[in-house]
């Protein structure tokens, strides 16, 4: 009779398994892990179940009923943090002040350039050929201009004053400086005569084309031309960008009609050269354009 052996767990899991070396076989049990099969005992099950869940998922879409999804409504948008005063546009009401009686006046800043030189001196001294707001060395020139004493300031003056009455009192301060030659001719009338122009912006102030400053031209005015009517044009004097300045002053300008422009300065103290000693100069208006033609596309 064969000789009984000991039942070992291990043995039977390996028979039962299929293993070749297990009790089945007739072989000596090895006491390792046993053999795991990968073949799958319902072949094409997983298939019929995927596609049975499928179906079901297609039926339930198909007949219970479908949720709307609630519509978002798009809110106000917020704008962002911003530090006071930031923001804040220049109008050209923030010039008007009202005086004692209720009468409207304004501070007013007159800027009057010098004469335009002539063809032959533009292109002999490469200076420019038209006349621009300077931007980028607007202090600058404003120092020079104050030197040469055609910078001036009125302070509360009623809207109502005539430009007239205005530049006739500025011709006489100009003249105790420069030999400014009026026009003699009787057809014309007084405003007409009197040495100096009003310039008006073009193009509502806004550059075109090339360039990147405003530009400036000689306007038409009347003797009944008044502060007032230069506050109501936005297309050439009332631009807040330009004739707003940073103390809320209304800015103008103008032009000297003669040129050349004669004084007897000092160079060095009125910042347009060196020389440092009083003398008669003829070339002043070219020594302005020439200083500042590096001002953006002067």
């Amino acid at each position: 009779p064969s000789t009984c052996r000991p039942y070992s767990s291990l043995q039977m899991l390996s028979s039962v398994a299929g293993g070749s070396d297990g009790i089945g076989s007739g072989g000596v049990a090895n006491p390792g892990h046993p053999r795991v099969t990968t073949a799958s005992g319902f072949p094409g099950m997983s298939t019929l179940i995927q596609r049975s869940n499928q179906n079901r998922l297609d039926h339930a879409g198909a007949s219970l009923p479908k949720k709307e999804k609630p519509k978002k409504h798009r809110g106000k948008a917020l704008l962002p943090p911003s530090l006071a005063g930031e923001g804040i546009k220049p109008k050209m009401e923030d010039c008007v002040l009202i005086a004692e009686g209720g009468e409207h006046v304004v501070n007013l800043d007159v800027s009057v350039y010098p004469p335009m030189p002539s063809r032959a001196d533009q292109q002999d001294c490469g200076l420019p050929n038209h006349l621009v707001h300077y931007a980028r060395n607007q202090e600058g020139f404003r120092r020079v201009l104050s030197a040469l004493n055609l910078f001036h300031q009125f302070s509360n003056l009623p809207v109502t004053t005539r430009l007239v009455d205005l530049f006739a009192t500025i011709a006489e301060k100009i003249q105790e400086q420069y030999h400014l030659s009026s026009a003699s001719a009787q057809p014309l009338p007084f405003h007409e005569r009197l040495p100096i122009q009003l310039l008006a912006f073009t193009n509502r102030g806004r550059p075109s084309g090339a360039q990147r400053t405003a530009r400036l031209t000689t306007a038409p005015w009347s003797e009944n031309t008044n502060l007032a009517d230069l506050l109501n044009n936005s297309n050439e004097y009332a631009i807040p960008k330009w004739a707003l300045t940073r103390d809320n002053h209304f800015q103008i300008f103008a032009i000297l009609r003669r040129y050349p422009l004669e004084a007897t300065i000092n160079l060095s103290k009125v910042y347009l050269g060196t020389e440092d000693r009083l003398r008669p100069h003829s070339c002043i208006a070219q020594r302005v354009y020439a200083l500042f033609g590096h001002d953006v596309d002067s």
